[in-house]
């Protein structure tokens, strides 16, 4: 009998953490509920956005805009059940996104001028055990001068020193630092810089 190598992520732990049978249904049978979740699509679509400015892009909110419109038109095409109410939202996310990356460029600039840009979704497969591997994706790679950093972007409704506790002792961070410096001995990281984004009411 050969050996199956096992591949999990932090989201499939935290789901199996969460809810067994859930699990079963999405990573064991492959069977997940189709639906749009507008959240997911603009934290997305921000994210992206982020990545263009520290990328030194000038036309970084056009662009991340453009990349919006399409997304959008994508899930008309795909014929989501998107109700009205969804689609008056998306039109007003455009102005929340805009309003986002040109505060977050205003407020950050100096930190996206002295640091060097590597990559975004640096994806990431390290060995637990010989069975057991465990792939992420980190969201940004920066140098700061001193050192690659591991930045990674949150967002959430309340930002309260609950959260800011919970993500500084995450498994998540954990698994990035061992998985990383696991794959790159000579090219270690030095930190995580957590961009914590609260959400417009």
């Amino acid at each position: 009998m050969s050996n199956i190598s096992m591949q999990l992520s932090y989201s499939s732990i935290g789901m199996y953490l969460d809810c067994k049978r859930k699990y079963w249904w999405k990573y064991i049978r492959g069977i997940v509920p189709i639906k749009f979740n507008k959240a997911y699509l603009v934290g997305g679509v921000v994210h992206h956005g982020i990545f263009q400015l520290y990328a030194k892009n000038p036309n970084a909110i056009e662009e991340t805009m453009q990349y919006f419109y399409d997304e959008v038109q994508v899930l008309r095409e795909s014929k989501a059940n998107m109700s009205a109410d969804v689609e008056q939202s998306l039109v007003e996310q455009e102005y929340v996104i805009r309003g986002i990356l040109g505060a977050y460029l205003q407020r950050y600039e100096d930190i996206i001028a002295a640091t060097v840009h590597h990559e975004n979704e640096h994806e990431l497969t390290f060995s637990v055990t010989p069975d057991i591997k465990i792939i992420a994706s980190l969201d940004n790679l920066l140098d700061s001068g001193d050192g690659k950093l591991v930045h990674e972007i949150k967002t959430t409704k309340s930002l309260t020193p609950e959260y800011v506790k919970n993500i500084q002792n995450s498994l998540q961070a954990c698994m990035y630092f061992h998985g990383y410096n696991q794959e790159h001995p000579n090219d270690q990281l030095i930190g995580i810089m957590y961009d914590v984004i609260k959400k417009p009411s």
